[in-house]
C-alpha cells in the first residue's frame, strides 16, 4: 500500500516538474524577447517592460523552488 501510495506522489511529481520546466521555458522565452523590446522602447514603456520582467523572474523563481520542495519531500529522487 505504502509503495503504491509513493509511485502515485512520483508520477504527479513527475508530471509536476515536466509542468514547471515548461512554464520555465516559456517565460523565459517571453523575457528575452520582452528585453529585446525594451531596447527599443522609450523610458516610461521601459519602466513598464522592467515591472513585468521582474515579476516573470519571480514567477520563474517560484517554479524552481516549488521543484526544490518536491525533490526533497521525496528524498531526492528525481
Amino acid at each position: 500500500m505504502e509503495n503504491e501510495l509513493l509511485t502515485k506522489l512520483y508520477g504527479e511529481f513527475c508530471s509536476m516538474r515536466g509542468e514547471m520546466c515548461e512554464f520555465k521555458n516559456r517565460t523565459l522565452e517571453r523575457l528575452g524577447a520582452l528585453e529585446t523590446s525594451l531596447k527599443k522602447s522609450s523610458a516610461e514603456k521601459a519602466a513598464r517592460i522592467c515591472q513585468i520582467v521582474s515579476i516573470g523572474t519571480g514567477a520563474v523563481a517560484l517554479a524552481s523552488a516549488g521543484f526544490a520542495v518536491l525533490k526533497a519531500f521525496l528524498g531526492g529522487a528525481a
